[in-house]
């Protein structure tokens, strides 16, 4: 191997290595002694020798600007198809940013992909911390324009090692060469292979002329990325180490990565638990534990290896970490991160209305009133909604309203969730598992798939939701999984089908506005069931204020106390999500139901109304030794005062409308075990004064309530085309015996006094 450089940068430094195993320290030499070093090296051993893709100011790469050429990988399964996409940049690269083929190297891995080198100088790079961000954002515009599947973006991290042209590849015996462009046109990939059995020469001498189209190019992308740094931390001060661990850390912490970005997370993440004020060994032990999440787990000894240099490197000041690194950038989130200097900050004087409101016994209530503004009537409903809004940052919620057409569930909903920040709550329509992809989506390198983010978010769906959605978002609403994978078919811009991978990640709040959710026990246990009122009362109170708004608009402006609630709730839901301890769990549970399988369900949403309680009120609560909530008898009591007044919803699954009218199934059973459906419409209009179709009363109530096992459609035994009716009556009793459970706890208080 060969290689032209201009002096400026031969006494740079560059990281060499044998295999992807990294010596600690890293092994480092000057850019002008790496040929000799790699000539010496393959005389004894030729296979898998990599330097980094970059050059370094100093021996320490995490310290300095860094300086090298633009790098594309392309890699498939297939190598036809990087193949085709290499030709298809390279004639971007010539046509649209000026590049002579001269100073494009284009190279067979000796695998399976390609990988393309711009030369540095076509585009005037100059030595930056912020290069590898700079790259990456190059690279994904032109991915994205093109529509190159196979172009890798993991690799734009400071110390990303690279195979060395003609180092022999472990796994395939073939070495990597480079190729013309015309080679690459016009071999196949069984020619290209054959012609990496052998070691290439590769001679570049050749004068990298700067191309003004490509320096435009990078002029513009180092600016977007350097304005986007400028409104964040580039190095967390020592201080903010001490607060909230910053959403991009957390969430490397929760997820790990994947192969090939373990290094630098874990040394990334040594550097922050270091500088947070840990010990060497906690510092270790953290990252131990972390590290079983990787895809795969590093060496557990190269992990401790990598802690011991972070470690030692902060102990001398010569390590920080901030919105710049790499792997935290991919991960921002600049809205709810505390040291965004771009979020728009939130002013000192909303900042103390706010957490007053939060320090109020009675905020349940104030917001309550607060929202009575815009709405009237379903007390209940409302408070339901704001306790699954706090729960976002707890224990997650499932709310379902099962109402009649008209009945303001949507409206409800919608006004309620306006108080939430914009960011955590997302209005759905009816939306199938692959729109909810191409709507929220965001494409994940390391993990080769769309990640759904919807961790600490309130999903509305103001529709009833595609049945496979729901499918797919089943184990998220139990709680069971905090991820799933699937794979879906969707269409590439060429309109051929490609199978995609989703990840649905999170445990999210979610309200159903639609009226037809399934009713079976399968479905409706994962949610509890509540019911706007339809009343005369509610209805003329609604039109009443309608009335008024349509002559005074201003009435239903939002005003500061509006903005200081969604205030409160950000403050709520910043850092780690609240864990709350019920300290009198265990009686409530003695006093709970236990007869039916759903009971467990049952006494879950219970004791998630009293977290959703507890999480409301965090900042009048105290917390134990472990940093937990201690949730207090007054959160059970409005949890108790909900749940009471929604058990028969919750218990069947169904609305209102649908007990109301079973009601009338039953007296009607009265007189007959199996009731005729022209008896049961003529029934409905004289209990509700309206009349009702046959495919109305089968779609709208039957079904679901045979659905909910609350009855059973037979067939007529004189016509076995029509069907009869048979009420089922399950044995209703109370779910908790409330005062029992009062009871007990104040007669072991007063033993306790005693």
């Amino acid at each position: 191997m060969k290689s032209s450089s201009s002096e400026e940068y031969q006494d740079w430094f560059v990281e060499f290595s044998r295999g992807l195993k990294r010596d600690i320290p890293p092994r480092m030499v000057r850019l002008r002694e790496l040929d000799e070093l790699f000539e010496q090296t393959r005389q004894s051993d030729d296979i898998d020798l990599f330097s980094s893709i970059y050059r370094y100011q100093t021996e320490d790469p995490y310290v300095g600007p860094v300086i090298g050429g633009l790098v594309f990988d392309l890699d498939d399964a297939e190598p036809e198809n990087p193949r085709k996409e290499l030709l298809k940049l390279v004639s971007y690269l010539k046509n649209e940013l000026g590049i002579t083929e001269e100073s494009i190297d284009i190279c067979f891995s000796g695998a399976k992909g390609f990988s393309v080198v711009v030369n540095r100088r076509v585009f005037g790079f100059e030595p930056s911390d912020n290069l590898p961000l700079i790259h990456k954002s190059m690279v994904r515009e032109i991915k994205e324009e093109l529509g190159l599947d196979t172009v890798d973006l993991v690799i734009y991290e400071r110390r990303r090692l690279w195979r060395l042209p003609n180092s022999r590849n472990s796994k395939s015996n073939r070495y990597k060469i480079r190729l013309t462009y015309i080679e690459a046109q016009g071999m196949t990939v069984d020619e290209i292979r054959e012609l990496a059995s052998n070691p290439r020469p590769w001679i570049v001498e050749t004068d990298h002329r700067i191309s003004e189209q490509a320096r435009a190019f990078y002029i513009r992308h180092r600016t977007d990325v350097e304005e986007g740094l400028s409104k964040k931390r580039q190095t967390f001060a020592t201080v903010e180490f001490k607060g909230p661990t910053p959403p991009c850390v957390r969430t490397v912490l929760e997820k790990g990565v994947g192969e090939g970005r373990r290094n630098s997370a874990t040394f990334c993440l040594a550097v922050f638990l270091a500088r947070s004020g840990k010990s060497e060994g906690e510092v270790k032990a953290n990252l131990l534990s972390w590290n079983k999440l990787n895809r795969p787990p590093m060496d557990e000894m190269e992990v401790e290896r990598t802690a011991e240099s972070a470690y030692k490197g902060v102990r001398e000041d010569r390590y920080g970490v901030g919105c710049g690194n790499v792997i935290l950038a991919e991960h921002c989130d600049a809205a709810r991160c505390q040291y965004s200097k771009g979020g728009e900050e939130m002013p000192a004087d909303m900042k103390a209305e706010a957490e007053e409101l939060l320090r109020d016994t009675k905020i349940l209530d104030r917001i309550l009133k607060i929202s009575e503004k815009r709405l009237v009537g379903d007390e209940s409903i409302r408070k339901l909604e704001i306790l699954v809004m706090a729960s976002c940052y707890g224990v997650p919620l499932n709310l379902n309203l099962s109402q009649v057409w008209s009945s303001g569930r949507s409206t409800i909903t919608s006004e309620m969730a306006e108080l939430m920040p914009d960011g955590d709550v997302w209005f759905l329509g009816g939306l199938s598992p692959t729109g909810l992809v191409h709507e929220r989506g965001e494409w994940d390198d390391d993990r080769k798939a769309f990640i759904v983010d919807l961790d600490k978010k309130l999903l509305v769906f103001l529709e009833n939701p595609d049945q496979k959605t729901v499918e797919k978002l089943r184990p998220l609403l139990s709680h069971d999984r905090f991820e799933i994978m699937y794979r879906f078919t969707d269409r590439t811009s060429k309109g051929k089908l490609k199978t995609l991978v989703s990840i649905l990640r999170g445990w999210p709040a979610v309200i159903f506005c639609g009226r037809g959710m399934p009713a079976t026990e399968e479905y409706s246990s994962r949610w509890i069931t509540a019911s706007p009122d339809v009343s005369t009362d509610k209805i003329g109170s609604v039109i009443d204020r309608k009335g008024l708004g349509y002559k005074t608009p201003k009435i239903y402006e939002k005003g500061r106390d509006y903005e200081v609630v969604k205030a409160a709730f950000q403050i709520l839901g910043e850092g780690e999500r609240r864990k709350v301890v019920v300290p009198f769990a265990d009686a409530l549970a003695k006093h709970f139901r236990k007869k039916n399988p759903t009971d467990m369900r049952r006494f879950d949403h219970f004791m998630q109304l009293v977290l959703a309680s507890a999480t409301l009120h965090a900042f009048k609560r105290e917390r134990n030794g472990e940093g937990y909530i201690d949730a207090q008898l007054e959160d059970a009591r409005t949890a108790y005062d909900l749940f009471h007044k929604i058990e028969a919803t919750s218990v069947y699954g169904v609305g209102e409308h649908l007990l109301s009218f079973w009601e009338v199934l039953k007296e009607l059973s009265m007189k007959t075990t199996s009731i005729d459906v022209d008896d049961a419409r003529a029934a409905y209009a004289e209990a509700f004064g309206k009349p009702i179709t046959r495919r109305w009363l089968r779609d709208q109530y039957l079904e679901p309530l045979e659905g909910a096992g609350m009855i059973d459609l037979v067939e007529d035994a004189e016509d076995k085309r029509r069907k009869k009716i048979v009420v089922l009556q399950p044995a209703v009793e109370p779910l908790l015996d409330f005062q029992a459970f009062e009871g007990e706890l104040k007669k072991h208080k007063l033993l306790e006094e005693g």
